[in-house]
């Protein structure tokens, strides 16, 4: 897209406790190097995880990482520049201006199989504790510091299309084993059996409200009766909002309005006008991403749509299928 605007008795008890079952009495001090990166420390997610006692999985397919420890499920996607803990969007790193706590671009380092983010972010939105000295980041691992845990490889199966039901972030990965064939039988009746012509497939029309559920899978949230997609979630401030969307009745099906513009977000608006248009959402998507566009109206799939090209935004309106 052409737009790109930067548009958070007790001591009895205790004493019984201990002798029963000690707490991390298998733990021993461990460390790792970091990667210093603008000055800050970068923490190897993978090795420091699972020496914790943690669970990682890695998604190639979508190149995305996620890891469970302390309760906590986290996904941290290789070019976003936030991760998602517990369904909340969560910046690696933020800065006070004027008294505001905002964002600060920063992207996660991929180096030899390993996931490197901030310490600090480990710290803060984790819960991990981790202590740098010079180039180093020092933890207690469980056990004799050794991590015996693979990091699983995950993908999903290929559906022709982008697929989750999960709300707010996190994504159901189901693993790619290979389906058990089922066993040939026998069958003496050599009657030959009709075979049904096959009927021709089309790509599904979807409503507003149909598109609106399917908007959660791409991270939107619930804002004021439509959606938005915010990396801070339904409290984001506005000008942190890439996209929103709206469900509406009568000449106007739905509307998206667009407001930032990345190779991250350019990607679910693709997805979005394919879903809405699904022969000719490329179309639709080739006419928004050329420098020339403005505001107009267009038939596509049966549908009138109508693009308003303002300087901080492109807003379309979708008209009822005909």
């Amino acid at each position: 897209m052409k737009k790109n605007y930067i548009a958070l008795a007790l001591g009895s008890l205790l004493s019984l406790t201990l002798m029963v079952a000690p707490v991390h009495a298998d733990t021993i001090q461990n460390s790792v190097a970091v990667i210093q990166e603008s000055g800050y420390p970068y923490a190897p997610v993978n090795t420091i995880v699972q020496k914790m006692g943690g669970t990682v999985q890695r998604n190639d397919t979508d190149k995305f990482t996620t890891f469970t420890i302390n309760g906590k499920n986290v996904r941290i996607d290789d070019t976003w520049s936030f991760a998602v803990v517990d369904g909340n969007y969560i910046p690696y790193e933020t800065r006070t201006l004027g008294g505001f706590t905002i964002p600060v671009f920063s992207k996660p380092i991929i180096q030899n199989g390993n996931v490197y983010v901030p310490v600090d972010f480990l710290k803060s939105s984790v819960g991990l504790q981790l202590s740098v000295t010079g180039n180093t980041v020092t933890f207690n691992a469980v056990g004799d510091g050794n991590s015996t845990a693979k990091v699983a490889t995950v993908t999903k199966p290929s559906t022709g299309g982008t697929q989750s039901s999960s709300k707010g972030g996190s994504e159901n990965i189901e693993s790619n084993r290979p389906i058990p064939q089922p066993t040939p039988t026998s069958n003496t009746n050599t009657t030959p059996v009709a075979t049904p012509n096959p009927q021709p497939t089309h790509a599904p029309v979807y409503n507003g409200n149909e598109i609106k559920q399917k908007l959660y899978s791409l991270g939107f949230v619930d804002i004021r009766g439509g959606l938005t997609l915010n990396p801070y979630g339904s409290q984001g401030a506005a000008q942190f909002s890439s996209m929103d969307f709206s469900a509406q009745s009568g000449n106007i099906d739905m509307n998206l309005t667009i407001y930032q513009s990345t190779p991250e977000i350019d990607q679910k608006i693709q997805t979005i006008l394919n879903w809405i248009l699904p022969t000719q959402g490329n179309t639709l998507y080739s006419i928004l991403n050329n420098s020339n566009c403005s505001s107009q109206t267009i038939e596509l799939d049966g549908r009138t749509i109508s693009i308003d090209d303002e300087n901080r935004f492109i807003s379309i309106c979708f008209g009822p299928t005909t």
